[in-house]
């Protein structure tokens, strides 16, 4: 009868309830997780470890009551693995929350310079009447790569917020990014 111990709950686990006594009556568990603490070893250790339990009654129709296979799998290392996982999930979410703050930071003040240069250019084209068709050519380039690089600072904000606010798909115009990149790339160009 040193098995008759067993027949409560089993000792030093937690978790879902489970007990031999409720499989002999019938009850099968299928999947259940807890921890199984050992006894303390001669040095005093005591031992924890994460378990799945499967356990069923024999069906002997003549016996009942009077079996049951149960099988405990060490999961351990996957509850393990899993706790690091919403560690590192969740360093994760504040990483992406600390750069979407910083883009946000970083397209607000760099949008004032832009919306300056472009106001600085409109003032220059309309102001001053004695700008030959050269000088109108620079400003207006000069207005047309402020807003290029609106465009971009909007499109790197957009591009922080992708993890937290996603967009579905849109079709987009190579040929206008060709030639927005080609613009962008012309002074090097010329100067190669």
């Amino acid at each position: 009868r040193e098995g008759e111990q067993l027949l409560g709950d089993v000792p030093g686990m937690t978790g879902r309830p489970f007990s031999v006594k409720s499989v002999l009556a019938g009850h099968a568990y299928q999947g259940v997780e807890a921890t199984l603490v050992c006894l303390p070893d001669e040095t005093g250790k005591v031992t924890a470890f994460d378990v799945m339990i499967n356990a069923r009654p024999l069906v002997v129709p003549e016996h009942a009551g009077l079996g049951c296979v149960i099988v405990l799998t060490d999961v351990t290392e996957r509850k393990r693995a899993e706790s690091a996982i919403r560690r590192y999930t969740q360093q994760l979410e504040l990483s992406n929350k600390d750069l979407e703050d910083f883009a946000f930071i970083a397209s607000h003040d760099l949008q004032e310079p832009l919306r300056k240069i472009e106001a600085f250019g409109d003032s220059l084209l309309e102001s001053v009447a004695q700008l030959d068709d050269r000088g109108r050519k620079y400003v207006e380039r000069m207005r047309n790569a402020a807003g290029r690089m609106r465009a971009m600072v909007d499109g790197l904000l957009q591009l922080s917020r992708v993890a937290t606010q996603g967009q579905p798909f849109a079709a987009v115009d190579l040929n206008r990014v060709a030639a927005d990149v080609l613009s962008n790339l012309e002074y090097q160009v010329r100067r190669t």
